[in-house]
Protein backbone atom coordinates (compact mmCIF):
# COMPACT_ATOMS: atom_id res chain seq x y z
CA UNK A 1 0.00 0.00 0.00
CA UNK A 2 2.79 2.50 0.51
CA UNK A 3 3.91 5.17 3.03
CA UNK A 4 0.19 7.19 3.66
CA UNK A 5 0.74 10.97 3.41
CA UNK A 6 -2.32 13.68 3.03
CA UNK A 7 -2.06 13.20 -0.55
CA UNK A 8 -3.44 9.62 -0.54
CA UNK A 9 -5.83 8.12 -1.78
CA UNK A 10 -8.31 6.82 1.53
CA UNK A 11 -10.28 4.51 2.08
CA UNK A 12 -12.17 3.71 5.50
CA UNK A 13 -8.95 1.45 7.22
CA UNK A 14 -6.30 3.86 5.52
CA UNK A 15 -8.24 6.70 6.62
CA UNK A 16 -8.46 5.14 10.34
CA UNK A 17 -4.71 4.34 10.15
CA UNK A 18 -3.59 7.82 8.86
CA UNK A 19 -5.70 9.55 11.84
CA UNK A 20 -4.28 6.54 14.76
CA UNK A 21 -1.48 8.34 15.93
CA UNK A 22 -3.54 12.13 16.17
CA UNK A 23 -6.22 10.21 17.75
CA UNK A 24 -3.78 8.41 20.54
CA UNK A 25 -1.67 11.82 20.20
CA UNK A 26 -4.87 13.82 22.10
CA UNK A 27 -5.87 10.68 24.54
CA UNK A 28 -2.49 10.80 25.90
CA UNK A 29 -2.49 14.89 26.31
CA UNK A 30 -5.68 14.46 28.23
CA UNK A 31 -4.49 11.70 30.38
CA UNK A 32 -1.57 13.61 31.41
CA UNK A 33 -4.30 16.62 31.83
CA UNK A 34 -6.24 14.55 33.70
CA UNK A 35 -3.02 13.26 35.94
CA UNK A 36 -2.62 16.48 37.50
CA UNK A 37 -6.33 16.47 39.01
CA UNK A 38 -5.93 12.87 40.15
CA UNK A 39 -2.85 13.31 41.92
CA UNK A 40 -3.98 16.42 43.67
CA UNK A 41 -7.22 15.14 44.72
CA UNK A 42 -5.83 11.71 46.15
CA UNK A 43 -2.93 13.41 47.81
CA UNK A 44 -3.50 16.78 48.37
CA UNK A 45 -7.73 17.29 48.93
CA UNK A 46 -10.44 18.71 47.32
CA UNK A 47 -10.05 22.13 48.31
CA UNK A 48 -6.57 22.39 46.01
CA UNK A 49 -8.36 20.24 43.48
CA UNK A 50 -10.98 22.65 43.34
CA UNK A 51 -8.40 25.56 42.90
CA UNK A 52 -7.55 24.11 40.10
CA UNK A 53 -10.79 24.33 38.15
CA UNK A 54 -11.26 28.32 39.54
CA UNK A 55 -8.04 29.19 37.53
CA UNK A 56 -8.78 27.06 34.76
CA UNK A 57 -10.14 29.24 32.45
CA UNK A 58 -6.90 30.99 32.12
CA UNK A 59 -5.60 28.18 30.94
CA UNK A 60 -8.01 28.04 28.73
CA UNK A 61 -7.50 31.34 26.53
CA UNK A 62 -3.84 31.13 26.52
CA UNK A 63 -4.03 27.55 25.48
CA UNK A 64 -7.00 28.65 23.20
CA UNK A 65 -4.68 31.02 21.68
CA UNK A 66 -2.06 28.55 20.49
CA UNK A 67 -5.01 25.83 19.49
CA UNK A 68 -6.54 29.21 17.22
CA UNK A 69 -2.96 29.62 15.53
CA UNK A 70 -2.38 26.12 15.09
CA UNK A 71 -5.46 25.25 13.26
CA UNK A 72 -6.28 28.42 11.65
CA UNK A 73 -2.20 28.70 10.86
CA UNK A 74 -2.20 24.75 9.58
CA UNK A 75 -4.77 24.81 7.03
CA UNK A 76 -3.15 27.69 5.11
CA UNK A 77 0.06 26.16 5.21
CA UNK A 78 -1.37 22.73 4.42
CA UNK A 79 -3.28 24.57 1.20
CA UNK A 80 -0.48 25.87 0.35
CA UNK A 81 1.10 22.62 0.19
CA UNK A 82 -1.27 21.32 -1.74
CA UNK A 83 -0.70 23.90 -4.21
CA UNK A 84 2.89 22.75 -4.40
CA UNK A 85 3.89 26.00 -2.66
CA UNK A 86 6.44 24.48 -0.57
CA UNK A 87 8.84 27.39 0.34
CA UNK A 88 5.90 30.33 1.48
CA UNK A 89 4.83 26.92 2.82
CA UNK A 90 7.45 27.09 5.59
CA UNK A 91 7.78 30.66 5.90
CA UNK A 92 4.70 31.27 7.38
CA UNK A 93 4.87 28.20 9.35
CA UNK A 94 8.22 29.81 10.86
CA UNK A 95 6.04 32.89 11.38
CA UNK A 96 3.37 31.08 13.17
CA UNK A 97 6.17 29.83 15.63
CA UNK A 98 7.90 32.82 16.34
CA UNK A 99 4.15 34.97 17.20
CA UNK A 100 3.33 31.92 19.11
CA UNK A 101 6.76 32.25 21.58
CA UNK A 102 6.38 36.43 21.90
CA UNK A 103 2.58 36.24 22.54
CA UNK A 104 2.96 33.27 25.48
CA UNK A 105 5.11 34.99 26.84
CA UNK A 106 3.59 39.05 27.15
CA UNK A 107 1.07 36.68 28.14
CA UNK A 108 2.42 34.80 30.37
CA UNK A 109 3.76 37.41 32.20
CA UNK A 110 0.75 39.90 32.63
CA UNK A 111 -1.86 37.27 33.57
CA UNK A 112 1.11 35.73 36.22
CA UNK A 113 1.63 39.74 37.72
CA UNK A 114 -2.44 39.48 37.96
CA UNK A 115 -3.21 36.32 39.20
CA UNK A 116 -4.37 37.37 42.71
CA UNK A 117 -7.35 39.28 41.33
CA UNK A 118 -8.05 37.48 38.69
CA UNK A 119 -8.97 34.70 41.01
CA UNK A 120 -10.96 36.54 43.23
CA UNK A 121 -12.79 37.27 39.92
CA UNK A 122 -13.42 33.97 39.20
CA UNK A 123 -14.98 33.38 42.53
CA UNK A 124 -12.32 31.93 45.12
CA UNK A 125 -13.28 33.03 48.59
CA UNK A 126 -11.00 32.78 51.71
CA UNK A 127 -8.07 31.43 52.56
CA UNK A 128 -5.87 29.22 51.60
CA UNK A 129 -7.96 28.93 48.47
CA UNK A 130 -7.16 32.06 47.02
CA UNK A 131 -3.70 31.43 47.86
CA UNK A 132 -4.04 27.66 46.22
CA UNK A 133 -5.70 29.53 42.81
CA UNK A 134 -2.56 32.13 42.72
CA UNK A 135 0.08 29.53 42.74
CA UNK A 136 -1.46 26.86 40.61
CA UNK A 137 -2.78 30.09 38.43
CA UNK A 138 0.95 32.04 38.57
CA UNK A 139 3.17 28.91 37.83
CA UNK A 140 0.42 28.04 34.70
CA UNK A 141 0.62 31.00 33.52
CA UNK A 142 4.41 31.35 33.24
CA UNK A 143 4.33 27.95 31.57
CA UNK A 144 2.57 29.70 28.32
CA UNK A 145 4.96 30.23 26.05
CA UNK A 146 5.66 26.73 26.31
CA UNK A 147 1.81 25.17 26.26
CA UNK A 148 0.97 27.62 23.20
CA UNK A 149 3.69 25.91 21.32
CA UNK A 150 3.06 22.77 21.90
CA UNK A 151 -0.59 23.52 21.22
CA UNK A 152 0.76 24.99 17.76
CA UNK A 153 3.09 22.05 16.42
CA UNK A 154 0.12 19.28 17.27
CA UNK A 155 -1.62 19.13 13.72
CA UNK A 156 1.43 20.09 11.66
CA UNK A 157 3.27 16.61 12.26
CA UNK A 158 0.37 14.80 10.10
CA UNK A 159 0.91 17.83 7.88
CA UNK A 160 4.20 16.98 7.59
CA UNK A 161 3.34 13.39 6.95
CA UNK A 162 4.95 12.79 10.28
CA UNK A 163 2.02 11.26 12.59
CA UNK A 164 4.26 9.33 14.62
CA UNK A 165 6.45 11.73 15.93
CA UNK A 166 3.77 13.78 17.56
CA UNK A 167 2.45 10.19 19.03
CA UNK A 168 5.63 9.11 20.24
CA UNK A 169 6.36 13.17 21.40
CA UNK A 170 3.10 12.84 22.84
CA UNK A 171 3.68 9.76 24.67
CA UNK A 172 6.76 11.24 25.81
CA UNK A 173 5.12 14.54 27.58
CA UNK A 174 3.01 12.54 29.18
CA UNK A 175 5.06 9.44 31.01
CA UNK A 176 7.18 12.52 31.78
CA UNK A 177 4.35 14.22 33.43
CA UNK A 178 2.89 11.24 35.39
CA UNK A 179 6.46 10.76 36.61
CA UNK A 180 7.09 14.08 38.00
CA UNK A 181 3.32 14.03 39.36
CA UNK A 182 4.55 11.09 41.69
CA UNK A 183 7.80 12.76 42.10
CA UNK A 184 6.44 16.05 43.45
CA UNK A 185 2.74 15.76 44.47
CA UNK A 186 3.05 12.19 46.32
CA UNK A 187 7.06 12.32 47.69
CA UNK A 188 7.54 15.50 48.18
CA UNK A 189 4.37 16.87 49.03
CA UNK A 190 4.40 20.18 47.46
CA UNK A 191 0.33 19.97 46.36
CA UNK A 192 -1.36 21.55 43.31
CA UNK A 193 2.54 23.70 43.02
CA UNK A 194 4.36 20.43 42.33
CA UNK A 195 1.17 19.44 40.13
CA UNK A 196 1.56 22.49 38.06
CA UNK A 197 5.54 22.46 37.56
CA UNK A 198 4.84 18.68 36.88
CA UNK A 199 2.28 20.04 33.84
CA UNK A 200 4.38 23.16 32.99
CA UNK A 201 8.00 20.92 32.48
CA UNK A 202 6.02 18.46 30.51
CA UNK A 203 4.95 21.19 28.01
CA UNK A 204 8.62 22.15 28.22
CA UNK A 205 9.16 18.88 26.23
CA UNK A 206 6.70 19.13 23.97
CA UNK A 207 7.66 22.39 22.79
CA UNK A 208 11.32 22.07 22.73
CA UNK A 209 11.68 19.00 20.96
CA UNK A 210 9.83 20.47 17.58
CA UNK A 211 11.78 23.12 17.97
CA UNK A 212 15.05 21.15 17.19
CA UNK A 213 13.34 18.65 15.09
CA UNK A 214 12.20 22.16 12.50
CA UNK A 215 15.81 23.78 12.87
CA UNK A 216 16.90 20.38 10.01
CA UNK A 217 15.72 20.72 6.92
CA UNK A 218 15.16 17.19 6.30
CA UNK A 219 11.20 17.49 6.51
CA UNK A 220 8.44 18.64 4.45
CA UNK A 221 8.02 21.58 6.46
CA UNK A 222 11.16 23.16 8.71
CA UNK A 223 11.78 26.77 9.67
CA UNK A 224 13.25 28.94 6.91
CA UNK A 225 13.53 32.67 6.97
CA UNK A 226 10.37 34.62 6.67
CA UNK A 227 9.37 38.04 5.85
CA UNK A 228 6.57 39.36 8.48
CA UNK A 229 3.04 39.36 6.76
CA UNK A 230 0.84 41.01 9.17
CA UNK A 231 -2.51 39.71 6.22
CA UNK A 232 -1.48 36.24 6.62
CA UNK A 233 -1.36 36.50 10.78
CA UNK A 234 -5.09 37.94 10.79
CA UNK A 235 -6.25 35.37 8.24
CA UNK A 236 -4.86 32.76 10.28
CA UNK A 237 -6.47 33.83 13.64
CA UNK A 238 -9.79 34.80 11.90
CA UNK A 239 -9.42 31.40 10.21
CA UNK A 240 -8.69 29.46 13.73
CA UNK A 241 -11.10 31.75 15.98
CA UNK A 242 -13.48 28.75 16.19
CA UNK A 243 -11.28 26.70 18.58
CA UNK A 244 -10.42 29.64 20.47
CA UNK A 245 -13.88 30.98 20.89
CA UNK A 246 -14.11 27.06 22.00
CA UNK A 247 -11.35 27.51 24.77
CA UNK A 248 -13.03 30.92 25.72
CA UNK A 249 -16.44 29.36 25.71
CA UNK A 250 -14.77 26.52 27.85
CA UNK A 251 -13.27 29.61 30.51
CA UNK A 252 -16.69 30.71 30.97
CA UNK A 253 -19.01 27.80 31.15
CA UNK A 254 -16.40 26.79 33.81
CA UNK A 255 -16.65 29.75 35.77
CA UNK A 256 -20.67 29.37 35.31
CA UNK A 257 -20.72 25.91 36.45
CA UNK A 258 -18.44 26.84 39.37
CA UNK A 259 -20.93 29.77 40.87
CA UNK A 260 -23.85 27.94 40.40
CA UNK A 261 -22.82 24.19 41.66
CA UNK A 262 -20.89 26.38 44.91
CA UNK A 263 -24.29 28.06 45.45
CA UNK A 264 -26.18 24.35 45.36
CA UNK A 265 -23.74 22.09 46.72
CA UNK A 266 -20.57 24.27 48.51
CA UNK A 267 -17.12 22.96 47.74
CA UNK A 268 -17.74 19.12 46.63
CA UNK A 269 -19.75 20.60 43.99
CA UNK A 270 -16.89 22.35 42.37
CA UNK A 271 -14.83 19.38 42.80
CA UNK A 272 -17.52 16.92 41.52
CA UNK A 273 -17.90 19.55 38.05
CA UNK A 274 -14.10 19.16 38.25
CA UNK A 275 -13.75 15.47 37.75
CA UNK A 276 -16.84 15.47 35.28
CA UNK A 277 -14.98 17.71 33.01
CA UNK A 278 -11.61 15.65 33.34
CA UNK A 279 -13.84 12.97 32.60
CA UNK A 280 -15.43 14.57 29.44
CA UNK A 281 -12.09 16.38 28.32
CA UNK A 282 -10.58 12.15 28.01
CA UNK A 283 -13.45 10.89 26.00
CA UNK A 284 -14.10 13.75 23.73
CA UNK A 285 -10.18 13.89 23.28
CA UNK A 286 -10.64 11.05 20.62
CA UNK A 287 -12.39 13.11 18.77
CA UNK A 288 -10.92 16.00 18.83
CA UNK A 289 -7.40 14.02 17.80
CA UNK A 290 -9.46 12.53 14.91
CA UNK A 291 -10.30 15.96 14.15
CA UNK A 292 -6.51 17.37 13.98
CA UNK A 293 -5.25 14.07 11.80
CA UNK A 294 -8.37 14.67 8.79
CA UNK A 295 -8.12 18.34 8.85
CA UNK A 296 -4.88 18.70 6.67
CA UNK A 297 -6.01 15.88 4.43
CA UNK A 298 -9.30 18.27 3.45
CA UNK A 299 -7.07 21.69 3.31
CA UNK A 300 -5.00 20.07 0.96
CA UNK A 301 -7.14 18.33 -0.70
CA UNK A 302 -8.79 21.74 -1.30
CA UNK A 303 -5.81 23.59 -1.75
CA UNK A 304 -5.12 20.47 -4.82
CA UNK A 305 -8.73 20.99 -5.85
CA UNK A 306 -9.89 17.07 -5.43
CA UNK A 307 -13.31 17.42 -5.12
CA UNK A 308 -14.22 14.41 -5.58
CA UNK A 309 -11.95 12.87 -3.10
CA UNK A 310 -13.08 15.47 -0.33
CA UNK A 311 -16.85 14.45 -0.97
CA UNK A 312 -15.95 10.86 -0.01
CA UNK A 313 -13.69 11.58 2.60
CA UNK A 314 -16.52 13.79 4.18
CA UNK A 315 -18.82 10.89 3.90
CA UNK A 316 -16.09 8.58 5.41
CA UNK A 317 -15.50 10.82 8.76
CA UNK A 318 -19.56 11.05 9.38
CA UNK A 319 -19.59 7.25 9.17
CA UNK A 320 -16.95 6.64 11.34
CA UNK A 321 -18.04 9.52 13.48
CA UNK A 322 -21.15 7.92 14.19
CA UNK A 323 -20.28 4.45 14.74
CA UNK A 324 -17.56 5.93 17.87
CA UNK A 325 -20.64 8.01 19.73
CA UNK A 326 -22.12 4.73 20.40
CA UNK A 327 -18.61 3.06 21.12
CA UNK A 328 -17.65 5.97 23.59
CA UNK A 329 -20.95 6.50 25.01
CA UNK A 330 -20.82 2.48 26.07
CA UNK A 331 -17.41 3.11 27.07
CA UNK A 332 -18.02 6.23 29.38
CA UNK A 333 -21.02 4.32 30.73
CA UNK A 334 -19.12 0.98 31.67
CA UNK A 335 -15.92 2.81 33.18
CA UNK A 336 -17.57 5.65 35.23
CA UNK A 337 -17.32 4.16 38.24
CA UNK A 338 -13.60 3.49 37.83
CA UNK A 339 -13.36 6.85 36.45
CA UNK A 340 -14.94 8.82 39.23
CA UNK A 341 -13.08 6.70 41.66
CA UNK A 342 -9.60 7.15 40.45
CA UNK A 343 -10.19 10.98 41.33
CA UNK A 344 -12.14 10.98 44.50
CA UNK A 345 -10.49 7.99 46.23
CA UNK A 346 -12.31 7.40 49.74
CA UNK A 347 -14.42 10.40 49.36
CA UNK A 348 -18.03 8.65 49.61
CA UNK A 349 -20.44 11.97 49.03
CA UNK A 350 -18.01 13.38 46.54
CA UNK A 351 -18.02 9.66 44.85
CA UNK A 352 -22.06 9.70 44.64
CA UNK A 353 -22.49 12.83 43.56
CA UNK A 354 -19.55 12.80 40.86
CA UNK A 355 -20.93 9.21 39.66
CA UNK A 356 -24.72 9.93 39.25
CA UNK A 357 -23.66 13.28 37.59
CA UNK A 358 -21.33 11.58 34.75
CA UNK A 359 -24.35 9.20 34.26
CA UNK A 360 -26.18 11.73 33.07
CA UNK A 361 -23.16 13.94 31.61
CA UNK A 362 -22.05 11.35 29.70
CA UNK A 363 -24.90 11.00 27.14
CA UNK A 364 -23.19 14.06 24.94
CA UNK A 365 -20.66 12.01 23.92
CA UNK A 366 -23.26 10.24 21.57
CA UNK A 367 -23.39 13.20 18.92
CA UNK A 368 -20.44 15.78 20.37
CA UNK A 369 -18.35 14.27 17.82
CA UNK A 370 -20.32 15.44 14.97
CA UNK A 371 -20.01 18.78 16.42
CA UNK A 372 -16.13 18.59 16.88
CA UNK A 373 -15.42 17.65 13.51
CA UNK A 374 -17.90 20.36 11.79
CA UNK A 375 -15.88 23.24 13.39
CA UNK A 376 -12.33 21.21 12.78
CA UNK A 377 -14.13 20.67 8.84
CA UNK A 378 -14.72 24.42 8.10
CA UNK A 379 -11.83 25.82 9.49
CA UNK A 380 -10.04 23.31 6.72
CA UNK A 381 -11.79 24.56 4.20
CA UNK A 382 -10.90 28.12 5.17
CA UNK A 383 -14.32 29.34 6.62
CA UNK A 384 -13.68 30.22 9.95
CA UNK A 385 -17.03 32.13 9.75
CA UNK A 386 -19.32 29.70 9.89
CA UNK A 387 -16.85 27.36 11.94
CA UNK A 388 -16.95 30.02 14.49
CA UNK A 389 -20.85 30.04 14.74
CA UNK A 390 -20.97 26.63 14.79
CA UNK A 391 -18.55 27.12 18.24
CA UNK A 392 -19.91 30.26 19.76
CA UNK A 393 -23.14 28.12 19.81
CA UNK A 394 -22.29 25.01 21.13
CA UNK A 395 -19.98 25.76 23.52
CA UNK A 396 -20.87 29.20 24.80
CA UNK A 397 -24.78 30.35 23.66
CA UNK A 398 -26.89 27.15 23.77
CA UNK A 399 -24.43 25.65 26.64
CA UNK A 400 -25.05 28.60 28.81
CA UNK A 401 -28.84 28.82 28.49
CA UNK A 402 -28.86 25.03 29.05
CA UNK A 403 -26.91 25.12 32.20
CA UNK A 404 -29.00 28.22 33.73
CA UNK A 405 -31.92 27.46 33.11
CA UNK A 406 -32.05 23.66 33.47
CA UNK A 407 -30.04 24.89 37.08
CA UNK A 408 -33.32 26.69 37.83
CA UNK A 409 -35.76 24.14 36.69
CA UNK A 410 -34.02 20.63 37.74
CA UNK A 411 -31.40 21.83 40.42
CA UNK A 412 -28.02 20.15 40.74
CA UNK A 413 -29.56 17.19 38.29
CA UNK A 414 -30.20 20.11 35.52
CA UNK A 415 -26.60 20.82 35.57
CA UNK A 416 -25.65 17.62 35.05
CA UNK A 417 -27.52 17.32 31.40
CA UNK A 418 -26.46 21.05 30.36
CA UNK A 419 -24.35 19.83 28.14
CA UNK A 420 -25.76 17.02 26.59
CA UNK A 421 -28.67 19.02 25.79
CA UNK A 422 -26.65 22.14 24.24
CA UNK A 423 -24.91 19.27 21.96
CA UNK A 424 -27.95 17.68 21.09
CA UNK A 425 -29.36 20.98 19.98
CA UNK A 426 -25.96 22.15 18.35
CA UNK A 427 -26.44 19.13 16.25
CA UNK A 428 -29.01 20.75 14.02
CA UNK A 429 -26.38 23.93 13.13
CA UNK A 430 -23.74 21.52 12.61
CA UNK A 431 -25.89 19.52 9.65
CA UNK A 432 -27.23 22.72 8.60
CA UNK A 433 -23.80 23.82 8.25
CA UNK A 434 -22.37 20.84 6.45
CA UNK A 435 -25.78 21.37 3.98
CA UNK A 436 -24.70 24.98 3.26
CA UNK A 437 -21.18 24.50 2.90
CA UNK A 438 -21.47 21.41 0.58
CA UNK A 439 -20.76 23.81 -2.40
CA UNK A 440 -17.13 24.06 -1.15
CA UNK A 441 -16.50 20.47 -2.10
Amino acid sequence: MGRLTIATKFNTARLLQFVFPAVAMMIVTSIYVMTDGIFISQFAGSEQLSATNIVYPVVYLLNGIGVMLSMGGNAIVARLLGEGKGSLARQRFTQLAFFTVVSGVVLGILFALTMRPISLALGAKGEPLVTYCVQYGTIMALGAPFSMLQMLFMPFWTTNDKPKYGLILSLTCGFSNICLDYLFVKCAGFGLMGAAFATVISYGIGAAVPVIVYSRKNLKLYFEKFRWDTSFLLKAMSNGVSEMVTNIASAVTTFIFNIILMRLAGANGVAAITVLLYAHFLFSSAYMGFTNGVAPIFSYNYGAGNYADLKKLFAMCIRILLAAGVVIFAISQLAAGWTMRIFVGNNTALYEMSLSGFRLFAVCFLVNGINIFASGYLTALGNGRDSAVVSILRTLIVEVIAIVGLAYLFGINGVWMAIPVAEFVCLFVSVYMFHKNKIRI
